[in-house]
């Protein structure tokens, strides 16, 4: 993420929080904000809220970086294995450790 994504992001985890841990004390509260930083940037990214900004990061990080990215996805039913070097299905239990992969 570049810098005014992760001010968003933050920003994002502190709001979290404090509507996790209700009810807290009104320092804990006044901590937390102290710790929040925004750009005009960032709060443009926060605006249309979380699922939104996921979405932006999301997109703008495949397409920058689309070479350097790999999708380990099974060669049988084609879902998302669980990590980068899995080899072995998580939704059909389908192995290919014997075949050489992308890894």
């Amino acid at each position: 993420m570049n810098i005014h994504e992760k001010l968003a992001w933050r920003n994002f985890m502190i709001d979290s929080k404090l509507k996790i841990y209700e009810p807290i004390s009104e320092t804990y509260i006044q901590r937390l904000n102290a710790l929040k930083m925004s750009t005009p940037e960032s709060k443009e990214l926060m605006k249309d809220g979380w699922e939104k900004f996921q979405k932006v990061c999301n997109q703008r990080i495949l397409n920058e970086r689309k070479d350097d990215i790999f999708f380990n996805r099974c060669p049988k039913c084609n879902e998302l294995a669980l990590t980068p070097k899995a080899k072995q299905c998580r939704y059909c239990y389908h192995q290919w450790h014997d075949k050489k992969s992308k890894v």
